[in-house]
């Protein structure tokens, strides 16, 4: 048996030094340096994929919140808007309509007072804004309108064009109608037809007509409480044609007249109809004083 030392692995001799650097090389040497890089691009791509995508995700938060900020304001804004904010309050439009043989009123936010005969429409602002007071008006009304010298009062009836201060008149602007009459009772009044550039200074007692086919004023004096009889259901003719007295029947009563015997169309009728009188009574009245033949069906009265 040898005396030297049997070793037990080659490295066992080896200073501290040289085996590390022995190992190193062996670590080395095992190792594919193409498979690190490879490894090494591996790893630096999923870094910069989860960049990228916290980097998306906090741009679409922020995208979010911008959009929700943005539709919370323009949601603010409508809501204001068509909701009972004092601005559209003044906005706000209204509408009565009356139905033929109902007749009824409205009281206006400047203290106007409008009385509405049957078959009318009349549109208007629940406040008044601006430099004038405006109102859209069909069919027969009784206007009172309160004094405001800084703000005109505008009925405007797709034809004519009314401008009072403050005032009391009869509007008869029925769309069928072959004229538009307007009759003063108190104050002034300007009637205007836009389209051809008239224009009409009205006083007390005035009737104005304006004919719808030639475009053309007319003006006369009459009773101008006669006029607005109708407020009170009670009604008077003087030399109505019987067509012009017929409609006002239908508006007033809520029937319809058909004319079969055309002799009739061509006769005028003058009277007066006290408060409280029916359809039924008048047409009496009328059968006992001028000889009319009528047949009546529930609405339908037929003139024979």
């Amino acid at each position: 048996m040898s005396s030297q030392k049997q070793l037990n692995h080659p490295w066992e001799v080896l200073s501290d030094v040289e085996l590390a650097d022995k190992l190193a090389e062996q670590i080395r040497s095992q190792v594919d340096p193409e498979a690190i890089r490879k490894r090494k691009g591996s790893v630096q791509d999923k870094i910069l994929t989860r960049i990228q995508l916290r980097k998306r995700q906090k741009e679409r938060r922020i995208l979010f919140v911008s959009i929700a900020a943005s539709l919370l304001v323009l949601f603010t804004i409508g809501y204001n808007f068509f909701t009972d904010s004092p601005e559209n309050e003044h906005m706000a439009w209204l509408e009565i309509s009356t139905p033929k043989g109902v007749r009824d009123s409205v009281l206006l936010a400047d203290g106007s007072k409008i009385f509405l005969n049957g078959g009318s429409n009349l549109k208007y602002p629940k406040q008044f804004t601006g430099k004038t007071r405006e109102v859209s008006f069909v069919g027969e009304g009784y206007f009172e309108i309160a004094k405001n010298a800084e703000k005109p009062f505008l009925v405007n009836t797709g034809l004519i064009d009314v401008k009072v201060l403050g005032t009391k008149f009869n509007l008869k602007t029925y769309a069928n109608d072959m004229s538009v009459e307007t009759i003063l009772e108190e104050g002034r009044v300007q009637i205007s037809h836009p389209a051809s550039n008239q224009m009409l200074e009205m006083k007390p007692n005035d009737c104005v007509t304006f004919d719808k086919q030639m475009n053309t004023f007319s003006k006369k004096q009459v009773d101008p409480l006669t006029a607005s009889m109708w407020r009170t259901g009670k009604y008077s003719f003087y030399s109505t044609p019987f067509p012009e007295f017929a409609q006002t029947l239908e508006r007033g009563f809520g029937v319809t007249f058909i004319i079969e015997n055309p002799e009739v169309a061509n006769r005028h009728f003058t009277g007066d109809f006290i408060r409280g009188e029916t359809i039924d009574e008048i047409l009496n009245i009328l059968k006992i004083s001028s000889g009319l033949n009528y047949r009546k069906e529930n609405n339908i009265i037929t003139i024979k």
